[in-house]
């Protein structure tokens, strides 16, 4: 699945969004990844680039948060590195300060005890590929990702060939057309519930 493409920072590389958690005009909560890390990211200032990024260690501690099980403010106090950018030339990022999570100003910090609100279906998607990507489940990933409000499963005959693990990861199954011979496909009906 790709992503969206976010912004280059120099020292770490080319960035894209994997989830706007909140979004106002603008991604304002959200996690990119860059290779295979994957940050937290709080914009600070849309208009001069600050954002405040910390590498997500720890799945758990991003499942605890969006399960509103944990502040948003103490996910960024458990990381070793807290980075904040500004703009640089040719509208990329560059690293402006760099912080612990133990040392960083609470003024860059969502409010102390602030829970995430917001648990729409998205989230609920999110989190689950969140559990299965830290439980390694592959096959519970296809058979959990098949949303039985929109899609006509026969669950004792699901075979979705072809697919991988990053064509599971976006929010609807829309883009995925697995190449399957019509006699290998009798029990999963890719049509639209009525």
């Amino acid at each position: 699945m790709s992503h969206k493409k976010w912004y280059k920072i120099k020292d770490l590389g080319q960035f894209y969004i994997e989830r706007e958690l909140v979004y106002v005009d603008t991604p304002v909560f959200f996690t990119v990844l860059c290779g295979k890390k994957r940050y937290l990211a709080e914009m600070l200032d849309d208009a001069s680039g600050r954002y405040l990024l910390g590498e997500m260690t720890n799945t758990d501690s991003l499942i605890n948060m969006l399960e509103k099980k944990t502040p948003m403010e103490s996910v960024f106090r458990s990381m070793d590195v807290l980075v904040e950018t500004a703009f640089a030339e040719n509208y990329q990022l560059a690293i402006k300060s760099a912080y612990s999570g133990q040392t960083i100003h609470a003024s860059l910090l969502p409010d102390a005890g602030a829970m995430y609100l917001p648990k729409n279906d998205m989230v609920q998607r999110y989190i689950r590929k969140l559990k299965r990507e830290s439980s390694g489940s592959e096959v519970a990933a296809i058979v959990d990702y098949v949303d039985p409000d929109i899609w006509q499963v026969d669950p004792v005959n699901l075979y979705v060939p072809f697919v991988t693990m990053d064509d599971l990861a976006g929010d609807t199954l829309s883009d995925i057309e697995p190449d399957m011979p019509n006699s290998i496909g009798n029990g999963l009906d890719l049509g639209r519930a009525a």
